[in-house]
């Protein structure tokens, strides 16, 4: 029966000339040609694909975490014998992601320890101590130091806190008429000498009961500042002192003087007492 049908068939084929037969082996031909055009860019494309994982997984391996699998490209399908047919695009493969490199934090006993540098407290001056009523401290660290080298070798500043520090803690007078005396020698024709003599003049008027040498201190200080500070105590004082000594009368022109430089003093009333 089969044979029977292919007899049929054979029969209801036309014959195919040899011009026919040329023409469309050309057609053919020109149509895998035409194929194959496009195959190669895919090849190519792919090729390219290929190498660029091949670089990523160069740069996973340099992690030396993990390695990723290779992805495979993607076999070019068969061209289709039927030529009106555009073959099918090939999708480009995906690329494996690239990692990052792994941060690891060390642990806080991995870190280096920091130390910060203190300065040391620099120690109070004699005058921030006297400020502050330690009195005594100084006295400390004065006779530590020695009293004598302290007079002959610290600063006028030092030296006054000193004098102070020995009269507000009631230590002996000559004390301090030996430490103003050594800043009026070591330093003279400066306030710290003026003041000085002030300071001994107080000292004797107050502690030694010698009003000769303490109006002669007074005398001094009015000659060196005489509109310092204490111009107004030193004239105030020289007054009483000559009333108390001498009388009335001889401080009376001490009296008139004090109140025309200082009318409203605080010595205005024994002043206009005088004067009456």
């Amino acid at each position: 029966m089969s044979h029977r049908l292919g007899e049929l068939l054979q029969d209801a084929t036309p014959p195919v000339t040899r011009q026919q037969h040329l023409e469309g082996r050309a057609r053919l031909i020109a149509s895998v040609e035409k194929m194959r055009r496009p195959s190669r860019a895919r090849f190519y494309a792919l090729a390219a694909a290929a190498g660029a994982i091949m670089v990523a997984l160069v740069a996973v391996a340099a992690t030396n975490r993990w390695h990723a699998p290779a992805v495979l490209p993607t076999a070019a399908p068969t061209p289709s014998a039927t030529p009106s047919e555009p073959p099918a695009a090939v999708p480009a493969p995906e690329l494996a992601p690239a990692l990052e490199p792994e941060i690891i934090e060390l642990e806080p006993q991995d870190k280096p320890a920091v130390r910060a540098v203190v300065p040391p407290t620099p120690a109070p001056t004699w005058r921030e101590l006297v400020a502050r009523g330690e009195f005594k401290r100084v006295l400390r660290e004065a006779k530590a130091a020695g009293f004598g080298q302290v007079l002959r070798t610290r600063p006028a500043t030092d030296l006054r806190a000193l004098g102070d520090a020995v009269r507000y803690s009631g230590d002996e007078d000559l004390q301090a008429r030996a430490v103003y005396e050594s800043i009026r020698d070591r330093f003279p024709g400066t306030d710290d000498a003026h003041v000085s003599a002030f300071v001994l003049g107080r000292l004797c008027e107050e502690h030694a009961n010698r009003p000769d040498d303490a109006i002669g201190w007074y005398g001094t200080y009015l000659r060196e500042a005489g509109s310092g500070p204490f111009a107004g105590d030193a004239r105030g004082r020289t007054m009483v002192l000559v009333a108390r000594r001498s009388g009335r009368q001889a401080a009376r022109p001490l009296a008139m003087e004090y109140l025309r430089l200082y009318p409203h003093g605080p010595y205005e009333k024994p002043a206009l007492d005088l004067t009456r």
